[in-house]
Parts: C-alpha cells; structure tokens; sequence
C-alpha cells in the first residue's frame, strides 16, 4: 500500500500529535484544486465568487498549515506557509 500511494504521503508527520489531522493535507490538497477548477470553469461571469473561493480556500490552507504543521521538518512547514502566504498577497494585488 505504501508503494502505490507512497507520493500521498511523501514528507507528512504521522508520529505527532496532529499526525491523523495531517493525512487531511493530501485531500485538502485535491478538494481545494477541484474547487479551483470548478470555479474557473462554471462561474465564469462572477469574478468576486471566483476570488472568494480562491482567497477563502487559500486562507483555510494557511492556517491549516500554521495550525497543524503536517510535514516532516520545520523548513518545509515554514515553505508551505511561506507559499500560501505568498499566494494570499498575489490575491490582495
């Protein structure tokens, strides 16, 4: 099982104390894509409903991520927080 879903779950925490929260982050990952793609193709001509499900879904990942810290190593929560971050202020401007 670890073979064939290994890459899921590659750099993820499991021994913390969020370990079973942290699974969460590889669903997060694909619900908040497929949010994305649905709201880019089928509410087109609402552009604030698009941003807010962008900015919306983007925030709930940061603080997911500040939260939680799912991954491995410090440098690599600090890199998806620096990211989500990141994406936040490209929405602002």
């Amino acid at each position: 099982m670890k073979t064939r879903f290994g890459t899921l779950y590659n750099n993820i925490n499991f021994s913390s104390a969020n370990g079973r929260v942290a699974v969460l982050n590889s669903f997060m990952f694909c619900a908040r894509r497929f949010m994305l793609a649905f709201s880019t193709i089928f509410i087109q001509d609402f552009l604030w409903l698009q941003l807010f499900v962008y900015l919306y879904s983007t925030l709930y990942v940061a603080c997911f991520f500040i939260h939680v810290k799912p991954m491995n190593g410090k440098f690599y929560n600090n890199i998806e927080i620096f990211n989500e971050v990141t994406t936040l202020i490209s929405v602002y401007f």
